[in-house]
């Protein structure tokens, strides 16, 4: 029980000395005198976070060339993705064309017209 008192006092203080040395530290006020050097710390604070945030841009960014990961190269002579693929076409196509005469007839009958 006592050393439990004891190492509370000692952490105790050392919570308040490190409180102080932070005070110490953040309100520690170095005045630079020679203009050209305050603007070269203002120029400094303003890009700083510009480069920063660019590079973590481009590092996240994701190469558009290169493929997402678990996407595979596909065979494209394969008979049936070469099926495959024709009828999706033909059903764009047709779903594409349904809409030009939907909104062609549209256009006809409002009295406006596109064309």
């Amino acid at each position: 029980p006592l050393c439990l008192v004891l190492c509370a006092d000692d952490r105790q203080a050392m919570i308040r000395k490190l409180e102080e040395l932070k005070h110490k530290i953040h309100n520690t006020r170095i005045p630079i005198r020679d203009k050209r050097a305050l603007f070269l710390v203002k120029c400094l604070y303003f890009s700083f976070p510009i480069a920063v945030g660019y590079g973590l841009m481009q590092i996240t960014n994701p190469d558009p060339l290169k493929p997402p990961k678990g996407m595979k190269h596909v065979d494209d002579s394969d008979p049936l993705l070469q099926q495959r693929r024709r009828l999706n076409e033909e059903r764009l196509g047709a779903l594409l064309e349904a809409a030009r005469r939907g909104r062609d007839g549209e256009d006809e009958h409002s009295g406006t017209s596109d064309k």
